[in-house]
C-alpha cells in the first residue's frame, strides 16, 4: 500500500465515494468538472473558432441536464431509469462530437497530451455524473433545508427560523463512507 500511497494524484482522486455526498453535493461537482471540460476547449481552440463553440454547446447540453435533475424527479415525475437513459444518451451523443472535434484538431492526437486530457476530463464527467444522476433518485442521499421567515406586519420585526436535515447514510452503506 505504500506505493499506493505515494503515487501521484490524477483526475479521478477529485471524486469521493459515492456514500460520501449527498445529492446535492454530487451535482455541484459534476457541474463543476462539466465547466473544468469547457474550459479544456480552450486549450486547444481559439476563441474565435467554432468548434469552441461547438465545444462550448455541447459542454452547456450536459451541465443543462445535470442541473435539470431536480425536476426531471419532481415536475416531470421521471423513473431512475428513464432519467438514466436519456442521461446516456446525452452523454454519448456530445461526447461523440466532442471526439470527432479533438482528433480533428491535432495530426497525431494519440500522443498529444492535451487530447488524453481531455478524455480522462471526460470520463471523471461520466462518473460524476452518474453519481448526480442516481443519487437524485435514493431518498436518504437528499439533503433538506427550510427556511421559515416571520413578519411582523405593525413592528417590521422578522424572525428566522433555518431548518436543515442532513442525508442519513443506512448503517448498510456506512463503511462505503470512509476513504479508500
Amino acid at each position: 500500500m505504500a506505493r499506493f500511497d505515494e503515487r501521484p494524484l490524477r483526475l479521478v482522486d477529485v471524486l469521493g465515494r459515492f456514500e460520501t455526498d449527498s445529492h446535492q453535493t454530487h451535482v455541484h461537482i459534476a457541474l463543476g468538472l462539466i465547466g473544468a471540460l469547457k474550459e479544456q476547449g480552450r486549450k486547444l481552440w481559439d476563441e474565435d473558432c467554432g468548434q469552441l463553440r461547438r465545444w462550448n454547446d455541447g459542454c452547456t447540453e450536459l451541465w443543462g441536464f445535470v442541473n435539470r435533475l431536480g425536476e426531471r424527479r419532481d415536475i416531470k415525475k421521471q423513473d431512475l431509469a428513464t432519467a438514466m437513459r436519456e442521461f446516456i444518451h446525452e452523454f454519448e451523443h456530445t461526447t461523440w462530437r466532442m471526439y470527432q472535434m479533438v482528433h480533428g484538431s491535432c495530426v497525431e492526437s494519440s500522443d498529444d497530451k492535451r487530447v488524453t486530457d481531455v478524455f480522462d476530463w471526460i470520463n471523471i464527467v461520466f462518473r460524476a455524473s452518474v453519481y448526480a444522476v442516481v443519487s437524485g433518485w435514493i431518498g436518504d442521499k437528499q439533503e433538506n433545508s427550510r427556511l421559515e421567515v416571520n413578519v411582523n406586519m405593525l413592528t417590521g420585526e422578522t424572525k428566522e427560523k433555518l431548518t436543515r436535515d442532513d442525508m442519513k447514510v443506512p448503517r448498510k452503506y456506512r463503511r462505503a463512507t470512509r476513504s479508500l
